[in-house]
This record gives C-alpha cells, sequence and structure tokens, in this order.
C-alpha cells in the first residue's frame, strides 16, 4: 500500500506540471501512404494521465488490503480474547440522603419541587461543576486551571492517604471544631432533575475568618480557627427566578449546624453580583469589614481582589434538629507535621525531666550507665572503630515526607 501510494503521488505531481514542460517540441502532423486524413501522435499528456490512473488504482487496491489485513488482525485478536474491554465505571453524584447518618431528624429545607433531589458531587462531577460555573460567573480561559483545581480540591481530589477522615464524598466536617488545620476538601451539593442536569451547585469547605478569600495558593495567618466558609453558589440561568438559590442557601445552613457543628457560616460575593448581593443580604448575611492585621499584612494581588468584593457573615439561627456531631460521626483526625514534630520534642523533653527528677537511685543507674558506654567507646577505639558507626541513619525519613 506505500508503494502505491507513492506511484500515485507521482503520478498526480507530474500531471500538475505546466504544459509547456510536460509537451515536447511542437510535434508536426503525419500522413499515413494511403489517402487517410491526417492524424496526430498520443501526446504525453494523455501519457502521463493513464499512469496517473493506473497508480491510483494501485493506491486503492493498496489501502483495501491494508484495511482486510487490519480486519483479520482484529479478527485474530477477539478469537483470543485481546479486544474485550471492561466497561467504564462512571462515579456519580450521590443522593444526599444516602450519605446523611442514622439519626438525623426530619429536615424541612429537603422538600423541593417535584422532580429535584439533591445531590452530593464525586471527584469524576467535576466537569459538570465547571461547566455551570463557567456559565454563571464567566470564567476567563486563563482563569480555569485555578478555579478547577479549587473544586477538585473541595471533591477530594488532594486529600491525604494519612487522613483517617473518608476520602470519598461525606457531610461529615473535614477537621475538628476549633482546629487551626485547613484542610482543602469540603462537599459540593448540587439541585439535580430527572435528565440529570444540574441546576444549581454550591461548594462548602473550612477557612479561617480573617476576610482573605480562599483560591489556589492563599494564604492565611496560622493560628487561626477554620469556619465553614462557602463558595461558588450559582443557579442555572434557565432556572432562575424559581426559589433554588434560596433552598440551596437552607440547605446548606441546615448541614453545617447539624451535622459540622457551627453557627456562623462566611463567604465572599462580588460586587458587580447585583442579584447575589440581594439574595444574601435578604438571607440574614451582613457585610463585613476586612480588618488589616499588621504582622501578617495582605498582597497586592489579595488587595486587588478585596476591593471588588464584599466579605459577609451569617449566624446561624436555626435550631438542631440532630443528636451531637459526636454522637452521628467518627471523629476525625488530621495529621499535621508540625504538630507530629512539637509532641515528638515534647516526649523527649519528659523523657529527660524524668530521668533528672527520678531520685538518687536513679542517678546512680545513670552513672553505672555512663560507664558502661565510657567502656564501650575505649574499647571501639581499641578495636580501630569510632563510636559512630552504630548510629541508625534517619535520612529516609526526610525522603519519606518528600
Amino acid at each position: 500500500s506505500r508503494v502505491g501510494r507513492a506511484v500515485h503521488l507521482a503520478g498526480e505531481m507530474l500531471c500538475t506540471l505546466p504544459v509547456a514542460a510536460r509537451l515536447p517540441v511542437d510535434i508536426a502532423p503525419a500522413r499515413c501512404g494511403s489517402c487517410h486524413p491526417p492524424y496526430r501522435r498520443p501526446s504525453l499528456r494523455w501519457t502521463l494521465g493513464a499512469a496517473s490512473a493506473a497508480s491510483a488504482a494501485i493506491g486503492v487496491a493498496g489501502v483495501a488490503r491494508g484495511a482486510q489485513s487490519l480486519r483479520t488482525r482484529k479478527q485474530r485478536r477477539g478469537s483470543l480474547g485481546l479486544s474485550r474491554r471492561q466497561p467504564r465505571v462512571v462515579l456519580r453524584a450521590v443522593l444526599l440522603s444516602d450519605l446523611l447518618p442514622e439519626g438525623v431528624g426530619e429536615w424541612p429545607e429537603l422538600e423541593l419541587p417535584k422532580g429535584i433531589d439533591p445531590v452530593v458531587a464525586e471527584l469524576e462531577d467535576i466537569g459538570r461543576c465547571m461547566q455551570l460555573v463557567s456559565t454563571v460567573f464567566g470564567v476567563k480561559r486563563e482563569e480555569r486551571k485555578d478555579v478547577r483545581r479549587g473544586i477538585a480540591g473541595r471533591l477530594g481530589g488532594y486529600a491525604s492517604l494519612l487522613d483517617k477522615g473518608p476520602l470519598g464524598p461525606s457531610l461529615q466536617r473535614p477537621a475538628p471544631s476549633g482546629s487551626t488545620s485547613r484542610p482543602e476538601k469540603g462537599f459540593v451539593l448540587a439541585f439535580e432533575d430527572e435528565e440529570g442536569d444540574w441546576l444549581a451547585i454550591v461548594d462548602i469547605s473550612l477557612w479561617p475568618n480573617d476576610g482573605r478569600v480562599r483560591s489556589p495558593g492563599a494564604r492565611s495567618k496560622p493560628g487561626l480557627s477554620s469556619k465553614p466558609y462557602m463558595l461558588n453558589l450559582c443557579v442555572d440561568p434557565e432556572r432562575r427566578r424559581q426559589g433554588l438559590g434560596r433552598k440551596m442557601l437552607a440547605l446548606c445552613e441546615r448541614i453545617v449546624c447539624d451535622l459540622w457543628g457551627d453557627n456562623e457560616i462566611f463567604l465572599h460575593v462580588e460586587n458587580k453580583q447585583v442579584p447575589a448581593n440581594a439574595l444574601y443580604e435578604a438571607s440574614g448575611y451582613k457585610a463585613l469589614e476586612v480588618e488589616r492585621d499588621p504582622e501578617f499584612p495582605l498582597s497586592k494581588g489579595e488587595e486587588e481582589v478585596l476591593s471588588t468584593v464584599t466579605y459577609r457573615r451569617r449566624e446561624l439561627d436555626i435550631t438542631s434538629l440532630s443528636p451531637p456531631v459526636s454522637e452521628l460521626f467518627p471523629p476525625v483526625e488530621v495529621v499535621d507535621a508540625e504538630e507530629m514534630d512539637a509532641e515528638d520534642y515534647e516526649d523527649d523533653g519528659d523523657d529527660s525531666d524524668g530521668s533528672e527528677s527520678s531520685g538518687s537511685d536513679s542517678d546512680s543507674e545513670v552513672d553505672e550507665a555512663g560507664d558502661a558506654a565510657e567502656d564501650t567507646v575505649e574499647e571501639d577505639k581499641k578495636s580501630g572503630g569510632d563510636g559512630d558507626d552504630d548510629e541508625e541513619d534517619f535520612s529516609w525519613v526526610s525522603e519519606l515526607v518528600k
């Protein structure tokens, strides 16, 4: 087939040459010996045309032969079971009712219009999240990567395997109440209709209440406790004016109050989003002034962002309809490398203090141990050793952390 294609291309190139290059010198008419009319010999143009047609036929035959060979290979692979592919398993959003723990009371916020179900998004649903967020907020092309990374973090895309919390969709608070850790994981709540289309979404996570906008790479002052933080509340433009935004707010507040055990929630909203600001104002989200901390000043980029948004907070005055959070979920332990190092340091200090204050008996034991160690070192020196060969190398710990 390759030879046929090459011959075909060569014939096409010859046919595209100028007429002067294709034809020889002017051919004089020739006459036969009898009285037949004059005729002209076949020109080079007709000859090249026939060659091109022949090469095309060879190329078509080569392609047909290659297709037949490919079909034969597929049949052989099928007979061996090599072409059978396992069906792709797609993780879809989970119904909110399937994630509610046992003992949760009847929530009036779950009463939605017929055909609409509240669902919790899975990591595979990030495409649908981005589609709705980009449509409503008009996300620019250069901003899509950061927005996608942030939503993926709330969906658990960057969760640590060392955390003992659930890795899949969960309504459990990502970190214990009062904790200063700032896990990226949260949950994304959506309203889904009967056809599987999403009508509204919102994502909830934890972030310190210092007024700084949460975004990929954002920083906050260490030591501040994390509070519930709401992002990306948006409703499909074709389904607005149906109360879906208010119902989404009410459902999020119920989850934060009953399942997280918090009594306040924070958010940022763009000043140009006039309908959204009106909705938050009517729902009890009061505007707050961002306090400047001289010890942890805002960067230039943060100042620019904060000049275009409004920081809001709502105190949840609703009554919990569920048992305490400690009875609904097991405690969450978030691994923090700095805290682990501090605990190890404290343990070492406690051991040394105990050995010093244990009395005269312990002092004598320490002296005996010291004499034995000195004798061991002297023996090592006599034997040619330096006494440091038996020390364990802990460089693997830093490699594991990396």
